[in-house]
């Protein structure tokens, strides 16, 4: 068996042995996207109103942190509705390139960013970057997209024998392709994936969202490896160090934690007696008294 092969029956026999742990802190993505499918209605009357409830369970699928592109993008609609219906209908229209698609739409969301930055200097990013775009996508036509993580195609990618391409979306399709194959030609991963499946979770027939979250708990393994491995180096580098220190032709063989260090003492103590004295005669006004006196030698 080649040993990337191996490695993903690997990654997949891992997945399936911490299912349970793995299924209740990520199912919320098939219920977001049964959510979205149940409330998303393109030509709704009340656009902005719609598009807030339709994504309103993605969790943190969208805004995370400092990035908000489901914030802009309500504001965008509750601003102009009509303009962000539209973009929404094109981004989705499957009829057209998706290059073009996402391109437009970046650049209508942006439009209305450069708008609004005339009125509040605070509005400045769109955050409507390919993780964002990706999702909509994939709430929308989740048979055929893949939420898309940069950091995942980063640590996974490189696992799988997967080489980079300019396009970074197209390399993780098909890094996720790789993915899917394997994890459907596995029929008892497949029935535990069903299995978990109620109704308030999207049934998920072509196995893509199970595909992305194997590619997400993949990324947590190599992680987890890769930090194992810095303490490992870390902790070799102070024991090494540590021997360096305690050899025995460096302060007589004993432990620098035991050695005291003497308390630093003022310039004026440490001084030369001499110093001392061209200090004091620096001090005194020439033609006073002192001066004459010391000029003496008294």
């Amino acid at each position: 068996m080649p040993i990337v092969t191996a490695r993903l029956h690997e990654i997949l026999a891992l997945y399936k042995a911490d299912f349970a742990r793995i299924d209740k802190e990520e199912r919320y993505k098939w219920i977001a996207v049964k959510h979205f499918e149940d409330n998303w209605d393109v030509e709704a009357p009340n656009f902005p109103v719609m598009l807030k409830q339709a994504f309103a369970k993605h969790v943190n699928l969208l805004d995370t942190g400092v990035a908000r592109p489901l914030n802009v993008v309500i504001s965008f609609a509750e601003r102009e509705p009509e303009t962000a219906r539209g973009l929404f209908r094109s981004l989705f229209d499957e009829s057209q390139p998706l290059e073009i698609r996402i391109g437009n739409f970046k650049s209508g969301v942006q439009l209305f960013v450069d708008k609004m930055n005339q009125e509040d200097s605070r509005w400045k990013s769109t955050f409507q970057d390919q993780h964002a775009i990706s999702v909509y996508l994939t709430f929308r036509h989740p048979e055929a997209y893949y939420i898309y993580k940069y950091s995942i195609l980063e640590a996974v990618a490189p696992v799988l024998g997967i080489e980079a391409a300019a396009d970074r979306f197209s390399t993780y399709t098909r890094m996720c392709d790789v993915i899917r194959t394997a994890a459907v030609a596995d029929a008892e991963l497949v029935e535990m994936h069903r299995n978990r499946l109620d109704n308030t979770c999207y049934q998920d027939p072509d196995s893509r969202l199970l595909a992305m979250d194997i590619a997400y708990f993949a990324c947590e393994l190599q992680r987890k490896k890769d930090e194992a491995q810095k303490v490992a180096v870390n902790s070799a580098i102070v024991a090494d160090f540590k021997k360096w220190l305690e050899a025995p032709t460096r302060n007589n063989g004993k432990s620098y934690g035991d050695k005291k260090v003497k308390p630093s003492t003022s310039a004026t103590a440490t001084s030369s007696p001499t110093k001392q004295a061209k200090r004091s005669h620096r001090n005194i006004k020439p033609c006073s008294r002192a001066w004459r006196r010391q000029a003496r030698g008294r």
